[in-house]
């Protein structure tokens, strides 16, 4: 099987499935994908069963749990941040993405994946269910992201009083995901 790789800065790569996903366009291991510069994005094509299954397994639970609540299972999105040296330990941000779609997969999203390596949070890598929402739980979603919105004007102005109560903040995700991924083992 041939492989081949090209690397395109900070312009959108259409991919094979017709989708903008990133800056970047891989189709290479995970091992050579880490190669990719700082600050891009990238997108790999796996061969099918590359992606850690027990990883994934693991990883199921935790992207559910990123659905707002009431609009079944729709608009989940998860993020982790980790250091470069900790993604690296973990296979390479093209094999956590890999498992992060597998997971996502298995619970019926259409998926967008973004990793990143060397920005100013590490290695960030970012799976978003991007399916059509039905009617009934448009409204619910639209409340439940301008909720996000307002916790994250409220942490960024430094409004006085208690900010509002959110569920799922990368802080959050990352710790969850790496007990996750301990827990799945090698």
């Amino acid at each position: 099987m041939s492989e081949s790789a090209s690397v395109t800065p900070s312009v959108p790569a259409k991919s094979t499935s017709g989708s903008v996903d990133g800056t970047a366009s891989t189709r290479q291991p995970a091992a050579t994908a880490e190669a990719t510069p700082v600050g891009l994005s990238s997108t790999a094509t796996h061969r099918s069963g590359s992606a850690p299954s027990a990883t994934a397994a693991a990883l199921v639970p935790l992207l559910a749990r990123s659905c707002p609540e009431g609009v079944g299972g729709y608009g989940g999105s998860y993020q982790v941040n980790l250091d470069d040296e900790e993604a690296v330990g973990l296979g390479g941000v093209e094999l956590i993405r890999a498992a992060m779609r597998k997971a996502a997969r298995q619970l019926g999203w259409k998926v967008t994946t973004i990793g990143m390596i060397g920005t100013r949070h590490g290695t960030m890598v970012v799976v978003q269910d991007v399916r059509e929402v039905p009617d009934e739980h448009n409204a619910v979603l639209t409340d439940a992201m301008n909720d996000r919105m307002r916790a994250a004007l409220h942490k960024v102005w430094g409004d006085a009083g208690p900010a509002p109560v959110q569920r799922g903040s990368v802080a959050l995700m990352t710790q969850e995901f790496r007990a996750a991924v301990a827990q799945a083992g090698p």
